[in-house]
């Protein structure tokens, strides 16, 4: 066990409990780690390298087998080049009959549509002649001669018979055009004719080229297979595969390899975490034998560092509450606070601010709450910069309604704060620390510390405000407004020490009527 005397005391950074809360978190046993089997790992590590020895001798025999495959290959791989070239030879003149035959069928696609559109202008000038034969127009000719001359007819009748004439003599005409693009048309059709006899000779020949081609592409499948070899082998595929299974079994031993060097590092490993658990053990086992004992050095320092901290938040709460009992009862003094009573239990610091601003500069606001409720006690009070400001706010709305402030149908009751025994004792202790600081002034032995806290004194005077929250509970009841009026004073606020059993006896005296200095709506001394 370590030696007290000897430890460091951990309070003297105020570490202790960050110390000890460290320590209890970290005070776990190491979960327990197996100590590795050193033969299990060798035995596992040799049966890797008997298979790769294995397969390296398998390697070796592939290597042969490669090499004597290789040999043959170079008669096998002429005699394919020799086909593949032929094959490709034949297929360049295929080529060139495929372009021949595609040639042909576009110029016979172009003659065909050339030669239907003759055809259709021959059909259309035939629809438009009478007749093809030029005998039978000249017959129709004679025809309408003698017509015209052995009848009588009218002029109109000669007109239409010499128009008729003209027509059929325009028609003979147009029999020797339409005979000669009928001729045309026909020369055509024997020539398109021509074209598919010659492009159907072409395709017979490009399909024996076809077949010529099936032919030697199958030998060559042949001679690649192996068909066509005198030992059924094909030397090139053979030699392809055999590398393939000297890929696969290379792959095999560098797993090998590689499961060796992952065995060797996953004992390594366990190794390592079986070292580390032994140190963590040591280690957890020194700080079990020194935790008990920082425990209770941890306990000691938190128990005397929280009283230290309880003492001084005590002084400096006790300062504060001296603070606020001089401001409060210097607004008192000065006559600049009043009690505002009757207000509703919503009203708020900004609603009496916001009503009495008009009055006067305001230095202070104060609302008494319910400590559970939050909500008003139906009293506070109001601090003005100066006395005729709270004058004139006093006169002007003591017992006046107010719909904003008060409850329904209530009115404000206005009153200067009251003082207490403690109020009139304050005042008195303030006369003397006034007279005092006058005769050090006087003194030329008079220190200046002396004088800078009777400044200090009067400056709390002038700036004095009330602000406390929380009254006493023990109250009596206002004959309009049902609210608390002998807790008029704001020392009533002050918890505990003397000034509050002093404020408890005046408050007696105000209840059973035995006070003499009860505040009234009228301006009473203090502030006069």
């Amino acid at each position: 066990m370590p030696n007290p005397k000897n430890q460091q005391n951990p309070t003297a950074n105020g570490a202790d409990h960050s110390m000890v809360e460290e320590e209890v978190a970290d005070l776990q046993p190491p979960s327990p780690v197996p100590e590795p089997d050193e033969a299990e790992h060798l035995e596992a590590v040799k049966a890797f390298r008997e298979s790769n020895e294995a397969k390296e001798k398998i390697l070796l025999q592939l290597d042969e087998e490669i090499e004597q495959y290789k040999a043959k290959r170079g008669a096998f791989n002429a005699e394919i080049n020799e086909v593949r070239n032929e094959l490709k030879s034949h297929r360049e003149v295929l080529r060139e009959v495929a372009k021949e035959r595609e040639k042909l069928m576009e110029e016979v696609k172009k003659l065909q549509d050339r030669n239907k559109l003759n055809e259709a202008r021959v059909q259309k000038m035939r629809k438009e002649l009478r007749s093809v034969d030029v005998m039978e127009i000249d017959q129709m000719i004679a025809d309408l001669n003698t017509k015209l001359e052995t009848n009588t007819n009218d002029l109109k009748t000669e007109k239409e018979i010499i128009r008729e004439i003209k027509k059929l003599t325009g028609d003979k005409e147009r029999i020797k055009e339409w005979k000669t693009e009928r001729d045309a048309v026909a020369e055509k059709k024997k020539e398109i004719d021509d074209l598919y006899s010659l492009r159907k000779s072409k395709t017979e020949n490009f399909n024996a080229l076809r077949e010529k081609e099936k032919e030697l592409v199958s030998r060559l499948e042949s001679l690649r297979s192996g068909d066509g070899v005198p030992d059924g082998v094909n030397p090139s595929q053979k030699v392809t595969d055999l590398l393939g299974e000297k890929a696969k079994v290379i792959e095999e031993i560098k797993a090998n390899r590689q499961s060796i060097n992952n065995a060797h590092v996953a004992y390594k490993i366990k190794m390592a975490e079986y070292r580390e658990y032994k140190r963590a053990l040591a280690s957890y086992e020194r700080k079990v034998e020194k935790v008990e004992y920082r425990k209770r050095q941890a306990e000691r320092a938190a128990k005397a560092e929280k009283l230290k901290e309880e003492r001084k938040q005590r002084a400096q709460q006790k300062q504060e509450e001296r603070k606020l009992m001089d401001k409060r009862m210097a607004a008192i003094a000065a006559g600049c606070q009043l009690f505002v009573g009757g207000l509703a239990i919503r009203c708020t610091e900004e609603d009496l601010s916001s009503y009495f601003k008009d009055f006067g500069t305001i230095t202070d606001v104060y609302l008494v709450r319910d400590n559970d409720t939050k909500l008003s006690r139906g009293f506070g009070f109001v601090t003005f910069s100066d006395k005729d400001s709270a004058h004139a706010t006093l006169k002007s709305l003591n017992g006046k309604e107010n719909k904003s402030l008060c409850p329904l149908h209530g009115k404000l009751s206005i009153r200067f704060a009251e003082k207490s025994k403690t109020q009139i004792e304050w005042e008195k202790q303030r006369a003397g620390q006034s007279k005092k600081a006058s005769a050090a002034k006087q003194s030329p032995a008079a220190s200046s510390d002396a004088v800078e806290g009777d400044q200090d004194d009067e400056k709390d005077v002038e700036e004095a405000q009330p602000a406390s929250n929380d009254l006493d509970e023990e109250t009596g009841t206002d004959d309009q407004n049902g609210y608390s009026e002998d807790t008029a004073s704001p020392e009533s606020n002050h918890s505990g020490g003397k000034a509050r059993k002093e404020w408890k006896a005046t408050r007696t005296e105000w209840t059973n009527g035995t006070q003499d200095n009860t505040c009234t709506d009228q301006v009473v001394t203090p502030c006069s």
